[in-house]
């Protein structure tokens, strides 16, 4: 009995271990899966990395921009970092344009005299659109707060100053009433005894007909409330021209087209599967046998799951925009284009891996670790914004990062044709390529 058992046993694991496909999902993907999310979220939930980048372009003439500099240096929230490679606005929106910025505070050049007058300051938080809101609602919220701070010191300043000037006008006026009554008992107490009788009479006459009013009397009607105007002043989110969105991105512009990329390529397991089928049932090698040329049998299995890709892209957008309002853009067809190119990479891609795997055992190991990978890797699971350099970097070497920005240059920038064209000639590319290995991969079926 134990003999029979042990040997069931050692059947199932050879059985098992027999499809390398099974191990795949069972131990490797679980282990890609640690390795990549884990480097791409270590910044994004790592306890350590509490602060918010806040680049500044202090553009003011006078001392309160670097004040507010100061300032937003002391909070223990935000990572200040000066811009040093614009002059000015246009510079830092070009910068954000071509994505070596994702968003700086503008301080402007006459930031210190309308706080000075206390008259309403703005600043401007240039942001590109697609910028994740973990990190610009944050440095927004501290900006605000840092300005609210210094519009407060440099209102008490304002108040003191003017008691000071107050206080110094009525010690003048004091001062000079004194002064006035000296010299009036002077005159009365020495000049008058020495003047002739006629004459003194008459001076006594014209001194009696002089009384300083007193010095409460002219200060008090000039008195009145010390109330400093109150200095308006906010941070405002603006986006250069030419990115800036009919309206502001939502949840859905930012999470369909990662969604939609991911489930895209996993048209390989159909692709795999159709052509597992007909190897096993002895229906490829008849056809290959055929007078009928190799390309024309994979053209006839690709074109269909290439028109099932834009069809699948199609309803996930249609959907989103008529069930959750998603807005398309403002030249929504750019997104099918854009498709087009996806759609040739992913079967391309599926091709490959059609021509790779043996058993369905293997088609539901690898297709799903080379999907979920390479999406991972392109940003469709992780916000890309929000994955280190390293890994934003890493995502332009697979289809999905290219795609990712396409899509998101589209719906969340408000870009066109000509701003995505890059994008769309290298999906096309990497679908011709792809075509053409899967295709002398074919062969050796």
């Amino acid at each position: 009995m134990t003999m029979t058992l042990w040997a069931m046993f050692r059947k199932e694991w050879k059985l098992l271990f027999r499809d390398w496909g099974q191990v795949l999902v069972l131990f490797v993907m679980p282990i890609m899966f640690i390795v990549v999310m884990g480097t791409a979220m270590k910044d994004l939930l790592t306890v350590d990395s509490g602060t918010t980048p806040l680049p500044v372009l202090n553009l003011d003439r006078g001392d309160r921009g670097q004040q507010l500099v100061d300032l937003l240096r002391e909070d223990s929230t935000l990572e200040v970092l000066l811009v040093e490679t614009a002059e000015d606005r246009a510079g830092v929106e070009e910068q954000i344009r071509n994505g070596k910025l994702e968003y700086a505070l503008i301080i402007p050049a006459d930031f210190s005299d309308r706080l000075e007058e206390g008259e309403g300051v703005t600043l401007h938080l240039v942001s590109d659109p697609g910028a994740p809101a973990q990190r610009l609602l944050p440095a927004r919220s501290a900006a605000s707060g840092r300005l609210e701070q210094l519009k407060t010191v440099v209102a008490l300043r304002r108040e003191v100053r003017l008691l000071v000037d107050r206080a110094v006008d009525r010690t003048v006026r004091e001062a000079v009433a004194q002064a006035v009554d000296q010299t009036l008992a002077e005159v009365r107490e020495q000049v008058l005894p020495a003047l002739p009788p006629p004459v003194r009479e008459q001076v006594a006459e014209r001194l009696s007909g002089i009384q300083p009013a007193p010095v409460a009397a002219e200060v008090e009607p000039q008195e009145e409330e010390l109330t400093v105007p109150p200095q308006e002043g906010q941070v405002e989110v603006a986006f250069p021209p030419g990115m800036a969105p009919e309206k502001a991105p939502d949840t859905y512009q930012t999470n369909v087209p990662g969604y939609t990329i991911t489930f895209m390529f996993f048209i390989a397991a159909s692709i795999a599967t159709s052509v597992l089928a007909e190897r096993d049932g002895g229906t490829l090698r008849r056809v290959l046998c055929a007078p009928v040329r190799h390309g024309d049998v994979l053209v006839s299995k690709v074109v269909p799951y290439y028109v099932i890709n834009l069809l699948q892209a199609g309803l996930i957008f249609g959907l989103a925009r008529l069930v959750f309002g998603m807005s398309l853009g403002d030249q929504p067809w750019v997104l099918a284009v854009i498709s087009a190119a996806l759609a040739l990479a992913s079967t391309g891609m599926g091709l490959i891996l059609a021509s790779l795997v043996r058993t369905q055992g293997q088609v539901n190991g690898v297709v799903p670790l080379v999907s979920l990978t390479m999406a991972a890797l392109g940003g469709c699971l992780v916000p890309l914004q929000l994955m280190p350099r390293t890994m934003q970097t890493l995502s332009l070497f697979t289809p999905h990062g290219w795609a990712l920005r396409a899509y998101q240059d589209v719906l969340v920038r408000g870009y066109g044709l000509q701003e995505v064209t890059t994008a769309v000639a290298v999906l096309a590319a990497f679908g011709v390529a792809a075509v053409a290995i899967g295709i002398r991969l074919f062969r050796t079926v």
